[in-house]
């Protein structure tokens, strides 16, 4: 039976929480694509972690065996691996460590999952690009919604539409806020606090409350449905932080529903983008989200609109998929 050996390039939560998962499911998928899964890698920023037979969990909770300074390029250089799963932070500004674990995992012929969303963001085309030529697949379902497979529709049942806008909800905490303003009559401050105390933002909550998490999000898919290279500056991006209770309550009585909406269009200019709160009539489909899913509305030439709907927003479903990523992958 074939063996398919994973290298992980970052081991906080999301990625300890995905070996847990590669580990937990290995007879399943083992049974399901015909696969057996080695995890021979792990690294973080400090060091790693090598063996070609197979790191065990116990070995990996030992902090003291991982080796000083193999990390990086250094690691991706060394490491036996098919594919390397790229779950380090996400730094908006360089890309990086995610950019630098790519550019080695290409050149030396491995397939990448991103879970972060940096490196995808800043040069996702270029990306993309060198990975082709090199026979290589990327795959970021969790770098745009995780839950929800907007990449895989797109890329998949729409590869030869004629897509002409796209629009959402890609940001699952910030529909649960302005959800809580409107059923509680709290403020924005109560209703964060709430999403926080279930674990639904990051530490620093920032980039969902301004929009700079849908914007990412929206910047990815679109760049590689619309083969752009557009970034921030090109786009107008604004959040929820100011809205106040009286907004919420005048939104009630006027039958809308608050929602933090990233769209990108096509235009005879070309590609527009940009992320801004709509108050949308109570009957459209994007204000009926219930609070933690996210929803994308895609429109097209010949097939007309189609929406596509749900992904809660959990580390659960980024594993999930991160999970689906690596079946695809060994499916091709």
């Amino acid at each position: 039976m074939k063996t398919i050996k994973i290298a992980i390039a970052g081991a906080g939560n999301i990625g300890r929480a995905l070996l847990d998962a590669i580990y937990e499911q290995a007879d399943a998928f083992e049974q399901k694509h015909g696969v057996r899964l080695r995890v021979t890698g792990v690294c973080n920023s400090r060091g790693g972690l090598l063996d070609s037979a197979g790191l065990s969990p116990k070995k990996i909770a030992e902090q003291s065996a991982f080796t000083p300074g193999l990390a990086g390029r250094n690691f991706v250089q060394q490491v036996d691996a098919d594919i390397l799963v790229e779950a380090g932070p996400s730094d908006y500004v360089t890309g990086e460590p995610g950019l630098s674990y790519a550019d080695a995992a290409i050149a030396r012929g491995l397939h990448v999952i991103f879970i972060s969303k940096g490196a995808m963001l800043l040069h996702g085309t270029q990306l993309l690009e060198r990975a082709r030529k090199q026979g290589v697949a990327i795959k970021y379902r969790c770098a745009t919604a995780s839950g929800l497979p907007a990449i895989d529709l797109l890329e998949r049942a729409f590869a030869n539409a004629t897509i002409e806008k796209i629009e959402g909800v890609l940001t699952g905490t910030t529909s649960f806020i302005l959800d809580k303003m409107q059923s509680q009559r709290c403020s924005l401050t109560e209703a964060l606090t709430e999403a926080q105390a279930l674990g639904m933002t990051e530490p620093d909550p920032t980039n969902d409350l301004n929009g700079k998490d849908t914007a990412c999000k929206l910047l990815i898919i679109a760049n590689a449905v619309f083969r752009t290279q557009l970034t921030l500056a090109d786009m107008s991006v604004s959040g929820i932080e100011s809205v106040s209770t009286e907004n919420i309550a005048t939104a009630c009585a006027e039958g809308k529903t608050p929602r933090l909406i990233g769209s990108v269009t096509r235009t005879t200019n070309g590609i527009n983008a940009a992320v801004q709160l709509q108050y949308l009539e109570n009957t459209d489909t994007l204000a009926r989200l219930n609070a933690r899913d996210k929803a994308l509305r895609i429109s097209t030439r010949e097939f007309g609109e189609t929406i596509l709907a749900g992904g809660s927003s959990s580390r659960d479903a980024t594993i999930a998929a991160a999970m689906e990523d690596l079946a695809q992958i060994v499916r091709l």
